[in-house]
């Protein structure tokens, strides 16, 4: 996060921009933002969009620090999702490309975002990081995950469990959890997924033969 080293004069605000993203969840434009306030130019919100530099740690800090969240004892929950983008120049635009799209059961045109969620014990449920796909660097969305699940560790967080759906049970994925240093893995394995060996914890929490996905619990 930027350190402010005195008042700021913009006329664009945090508080400002995310009471915007919450009152109108179907748009993000900096012209949309300008036409309901009348007061904001567009080159306000655009600038502020530009100047602001806002991490993942930051969201989760502000969480805690409002005591919405505990950070023991939830579970963590991983997920890619493609924001479609089809009328969009794929040349003229950074990270756009053509990603599988479950929805609509073929690949689209879109920017492809892998997320972690936490889920509290009061229920509430937080994207604590993220990445956007970039294909220059060369890395899978499994070692996007990765990334994320060692940097969460020195936040504080400390879950109960991890869930995701079986495209992100890779073998790499399951050790990187075995090796936490604070907990194991607690469960046994329901299915043989050919990942990890028999003797850690890998839970689908369903019958065999159902790919839906998989828990790791940790304790």
């Amino acid at each position: 996060m930027r350190i402010l080293t005195k008042p700021s004069t913009a006329h664009c605000t945090l508080n400002l921009y995310v009471r915007y993203l919450l009152a109108q969840p179907q748009g993000s434009g900096c012209c949309e933002l300008a036409e309901i306030l009348k007061t904001v130019s567009h080159d306000s919100v655009n600038r502020f969009l530009c100047r602001e530099r806002y991490e993942p740690k930051d969201l989760l800090d502000e969480l805690v620090s409002q005591g919405w969240i505990d950070l023991v004892g939830g579970v963590v929950s991983v997920d890619d999702t493609v924001l479609e983008k089809p009328y969009a120049q794929r040349k003229a635009t950074a990270l756009l490309g053509y990603f599988w799209s479950s929805k609509a059961a073929q690949p689209v045109l879109g920017l492809s975002l892998v997320t972690l969620y936490y889920t509290s014990l009061n229920g509430l449920r937080v994207p604590i990081n993220y990445r956007l796909y970039d294909k220059a660097e060369g890395k899978t969305k499994n070692q996007y995950f990765q990334e994320m699940w060692q940097e969460v560790g020195p936040w504080g967080l400390r879950p109960r469990a991890v869930t995701s759906d079986t495209w992100d049970a890779a073998k790499a994925n399951l050790n990187v959890l075995k090796r936490r240093p604070d907990g194991i893995f607690s469960r046994r394995c329901q299915e043989s997924t050919g990942a990890v060996d028999a003797s850690p914890a890998l839970s689908t929490g369903r019958s065999p033969g159902d790919s839906r996905g998989w828990e790791a619990g940790l304790s």
